[in-house]
């Protein structure tokens, strides 16, 4: 299986993306599989188009495709896993 890139959008850093980026680097390292992961704070990054970003934090599968997002609470891996398209993917 070929490289599974994620990006994590949160907004500052508030106790709320804090949580998300902890809940989604414990969902990375469950999988199976060779992931990246990138994390943006969109209050540093003003270039981001602003008009599909909805909510952070919002966990975006870049590749492979289809894209997939993910919004708000990470917590439950296998909903979570689901929600990306990766129910398929081994995991711990």
């Amino acid at each position: 299986m070929q490289k599974i890139k994620f990006k994590l959008f949160v907004t500052d850093h508030t106790h709320k993306s804090r949580k998300a980026e902890s809940e989604v680097k414990q969902i990375l390292n469950s999988i199976r599989a060779e992931t990246e992961l990138e994390i943006i704070d969109v209050l540093e990054h003003p270039e981001i188009e602003k008009s599909w970003l909805v909510v952070t934090p919002m966990l975006v599968k870049v590749s492979p495709k289809p894209e997939k997002r993910v919004f708000g609470d990470f917590d439950d891996i296998e909903k979570t896993l689901k929600m990306l398209g990766l129910n398929d993917v081994e995991h711990s």
